[in-house]
């Protein structure tokens, strides 16, 4: 088993998620105004900021503050990888959110010049108080996200799926505002349905990207355009407005996001996010609670991956790819490049190395590739990773029914089993041939499950890439993650991989009751 289960993420990825209801309530409740109670605290010390680089430290020792202390307690209480905090997605999902809060809030306020209840009167920006908006915002952003996405969705949404974490985070967040000055019903309505950040997370996975996006809305609305922002009166826009119609148009004192404009805006994208988060597998179905705290049922069927999972082909299919590239005058690429293609179909692995490319260009590669690679198979037998054989052995003996499912060829996945001694091992190989949507996609799961007459509670796919987890998950399976083959720990634990291993061997030592 492993240990404690640090390296699970969703669902379950948090041992909170396993107590009975009467003690997961109290828990989530005391964790959510916990976090609320320290954000509330973390914008006090800008405050005490005697010039504004020095109450722009303390906002940023605030903020440094909140994040440690909630990756803390997600690690020693929950026992979990805290994925939501990925440091290599900090500055790609930051900027990308920044480009869609801030992107939103400039087509609400175009809108509403053309409605005519926007025009500008002056260019008259007061930087320093700017700067200060800027660092508090900074602090809101922070601390409002690992409230209300990083505890209240996030946990929710473990237990029950993503619609009622979605509804009942979105409701908490936009009546949370009904205190503010200028806030009515409406503009607490109209915060709760936009959901901009909650649908950003669910679609990234990261808290990066929400934090970007509630910066930039709040930042564009009050320091560039001069609303005021969620009923606050900024320090000195960029530009001064006149602003003057419908409240409904206008948002009136509590500021643009309560504008009917924004509203319709705002809800279109979350409702294409979600569309986007259900295709990339990170939007999990409604679960009753009273169904979800029964015992999961004991996995019986075990899908592998080949490549990078149980084969070590890594050094064949980077020597291959090169081979072809220099064959048919393309630009090299390095190895990480390469190697970030295993696991995808052959064809969209080109185009993932060369956008672009069309349609006859991905054929000759394909084919150029395949019949370099047939040469390359005859004197470069791929090698089993440590202790695949012996296991998969083992794991037969003890009555758990084998497949594979993977982007290779069927003829070429025999051939491997074959060569490698473990095709006995393997009750049922189905190859990128054998379906029509490839990975992600769920079909190759859902097929082996139909095929083998199991459920996805009884089914544990293991692989070694994005694509194998997203694959299982979308097809309702728990999934297992190898570390030592073709992607990090980080982006694995990042794509929701149940459980992470090490070592092959260790497929006998996790719990698969």
């Amino acid at each position: 088993m492993v240990t404690e289960f640090k390296d699970l993420r969703r669902p379950g990825a948090s041992r909170l998620f396993r107590m009975r209801p009467w003690i997961w309530a109290p828990l989530v409740i005391f964790s959510f105004i916990g976090m609320a109670v320290l954000y509330g605290m973390a914008t006090i010390p800008m405050d005490y900021g005697t010039t504004l680089l020095s109450s722009g430290i303390l906002a940023l020792l605030s903020c440094a503050a909140l994040i440690v202390i909630y990756w803390a307690v997600s690690k020693r209480v929950e026992q979990r990888t805290v994925y939501e905090l990925n440091p290599k997605r900090v500055l790609p999902d930051l900027a990308l959110g920044c480009l869609i809060g801030g992107g939103l809030i400039a087509l609400s306020v175009l809108g509403m010049w053309i409605a005519g209840v926007y025009r500008v009167e002056s260019v008259s920006p007061d930087w320093h108080a700017i700067a200060k908006d800027l660092f508090l915002f900074i602090v809101v952003a922070i601390g409002e996200e690992l409230v209300f996405r990083g505890i209240l969705l996030r946990m929710v949404e473990e237990r029950w799926g993503t619609a009622v974490a979605l509804g009942l985070s979105c409701l908490f967040f936009g009546f949370a505002h009904y205190t503010n000055d200028g806030a009515t019903v409406w503009s607490s309505i109209a915060i709760a349905v936009t959901a901009v950040e909650a649908t950003t997370f669910i679609w990234s996975r990261t808290l990066w990207m929400p934090i970007g996006a509630h910066l930039a809305w709040n930042f564009v609305q009050g320091d560039v355009f001069g609303f005021a922002v969620s009923g606050n009166g900024m320090g000195g826009a960029i530009l001064t407005p006149s602003i003057s119609g419908p409240e409904l148009l206008t948002g009136g004192a509590f500021g643009a996001e309560a504008s009917i404009i924004t509203v319709v805006l705002a809800t279109a994208v979350p409702v294409l996010l979600l569309v986007l988060a259900i295709r990339n597998g990170n939007y999990l179905p409604f679960r009753c609670p009273w169904k979800r705290l029964a015992k999961p049922a004991p996995v019986r069927l075990i899908v592998f991956d080949f490549d990078g999972t149980l084969g070590d082909t890594r050094g064949n299919i980077v020597l291959t790819m090169r081979q072809t590239l220099a064959e048919l005058g393309y630009p090299e690429r390095d190895e990480e490049t390469i190697a970030a293609t295993i696991g995808v179909p052959l064809e969209k692995g080109f185009e993932q190395m060369f956008p672009g490319i069309d349609a006859d260009g991905v054929a000759l590669c394909a084919r150029t590739y395949r019949a370099i690679f047939e040469k390359n198979r005859k004197q470069l037998v791929p090698k089993l990773f440590p202790h695949v054989k012996e296991t998969l052995a083992a794991l037969q003996e003890a009555g758990y029914v084998l497949t594979i499912a993977s982007s290779r060829s069927y003829g070429s996945l025999k051939e491997f089993l074959r060569e490698m001694g473990i095709e006995p091992y393997i009750s049922y190989v189905l190859g990128a041939n054998s379906v029509t949507h490839a990975k992600p996609h769920p079909e190759p799961v859902l097929k082996t499950m139909e095929e083998m007459g199991f459920t996805a509670g009884e089914t544990l796919v293991v692989g070694d890439m994005p694509v194998d987890i997203q694959m299982g998950k979308g097809a309702g399976a728990r999934t297992c993650a190898v570390t030592y083959g073709n992607a990090s720990r980080e982006d694995l634990a990042a794509a929701g991989a149940d459980l992470i291993i090490d070592d092959f061997s260790q497929m006998l030592t996790i719990d698969l009751t």
